[in-house]
């Protein structure tokens, strides 16, 4: 099994982490929406809203899955990138010559045609 594969697979893994985040919220809202007693709420939003303090904040489980998911799909895309020095691939080169999105292609709006023809 190739390095690549695994980071493939751990990059997948991720995604999913991040969708079973979220997914987790969705439902849960949904859920809520669809109870008819203030009991029920409670029941769902004490599994939901179980967070720590950490520093300032209150963090959740979700939230911990959402964020472990999107630091592995970050770190596997950075190294599947500079495994294969995806780096230097032409699309890079294509943004970093058009610059700002001001359409110009080295600084020079002939090459990129925006004057007009006289």
């Amino acid at each position: 099994m190739s390095r690549y594969s695994v980071d493939v697979f751990i990059h997948v893994l991720g995604a999913s982490a991040v969708f079973v985040g979220y997914g987790t919220l969705l439902f849960a809202v949904v859920a809520m929406r669809r109870a008819t007693r203030s009991e029920q709420v409670r029941a769902i939003t004490s599994t939901l809203l179980s967070t720590r303090r950490i520093g300032l904040e209150r963090v959740s489980v979700i939230d911990v899955i959402v964020i472990a998911g999107v630091l592995v799909i970050a770190l596997t895309g950075l190294d599947m990138a500079l495994t294969f020095q995806l780096l230097r691939a032409p699309w890079i080169d294509v943004r970093q010559a058009v610059g700002g999105g001001d359409g110009r292609i080295d600084g020079d709006p002939d090459r990129a045609g925006l004057l007009d023809d006289e």
